[in-house]
């Protein structure tokens, strides 16, 4: 019987550009970490909800349900409500930021309006995984300890 261990990190990028989501997907992959992807805001709720994330980056402009009523949402939830947001957005104006701090994200960073940025300049995204690196470095230790104990295990599967 294959014991089943989730040891990387689990990120939700929630973003309905195929481009910025792929962009952020294959850069936050690169760290080692495991990305899922959802494009728009039901798509999230329904992923926040059904799957535990250890941390969304989020935009704001999303189709169905917008960006600031998931953060709302995952904030309201007890059990989700320390879950590390960070808002990935091109609105950049002052009163925009003030708006999505009311909700209490982590980490709000602006994106570029295009799209391709991210492919033509990845490094556009290290800020980025600077601030995931930070919000992450403090994993439990008992999860720590529980994936460290199945390392050796034959038959383990990781999921």
């Amino acid at each position: 019987m294959a014991v089943l261990e989730r040891c990387s990190q689990r990120i939700l990028v929630v973003d309905d550009d195929p481009y910025v989501a792929m962009a952020v997907r294959a850069r936050l992959e690169a760290e080692g970490y495991e990305v899922i992807v959802a494009t728009d805001g039901r798509d999230a709720l329904i992923k926040v909800f059904d799957e535990r994330q250890d941390l969304v980056v989020l935009d704001v402009l999303l189709p169905y349900v917008r960006g600031l009523q998931v953060l709302a949402s995952i904030r309201h939830d007890p059990e989700l409500r320390a879950t590390p947001v960070v808002i990935l957005s091109v609105l950049s104006s002052p009163q925009d930021i003030a708006r999505a701090m009311w909700d209490d994200p982590d980490v709000y960073l602006t994106k570029p309006a295009d799209s391709y940025t991210y492919w033509l300049h990845p490094e556009e995204l290290d800020d980025l995984v600077v601030v995931v690196r930070r919000l992450l470095s403090v994993r439990p230790a008992a999860a720590e300890a529980a994936c460290q104990a199945v390392k050796d295990i034959p038959g383990r599967v990781s999921v």
